[in-house]
């Protein structure tokens, strides 16, 4: 099953074509990478899938059940907190007990090697 689908998606921005008729499919549990030079059209790619651009034509279709996040390449400046309290912001913790969130923090720190007392702002 097709979990995100680009059909002939081209995108210029008043130039010269950045994607030109691109076409691709992500399903379901498959891992892909995307590589390419400066400039080549990866993040603008990315913004087309998560919805926050508009191709200058084709179609970006994404199956309703999806949910799409990108992380931006830029950390804000405006973020404040430790590391624990900045992962905790991420998780969808509404479904979840107090315990069980503070379990996912502590795993998603282990897994980045993050300290959560840290300072984030401090990070590089």
């Amino acid at each position: 099953m097709s979990l995100v689908v680009l059909q002939e998606v081209s995108i210029g921005y008043r130039g010269p074509l950045l994607l030109d008729e691109v076409g691709c499919r992500i399903d379901a549990r498959q891992r892909i990478g995307l590589l390419g030079r400066n400039g080549a059209g990866k993040t603008t790619l990315m913004r087309l899938i998560v919805g926050e651009e508009t191709p200058d034509s084709g179609e970006v279709l994404v199956d309703p059940a999806t949910r799409l996040s990108l992380l931006p390449q830029d950390v804000p400046d405006d973020v404040q907190g430790t590391v624990a309290e900045i992962i905790r912001q991420g998780l969808a913790a509404d479904d979840l007990q107090e315990w069980q969130a503070d379990q996912q923090v502590q795993q998603i720190a282990s897994r980045m090697k993050l300290d959560t007392d840290h300072d984030f702002a401090e990070l590089s």
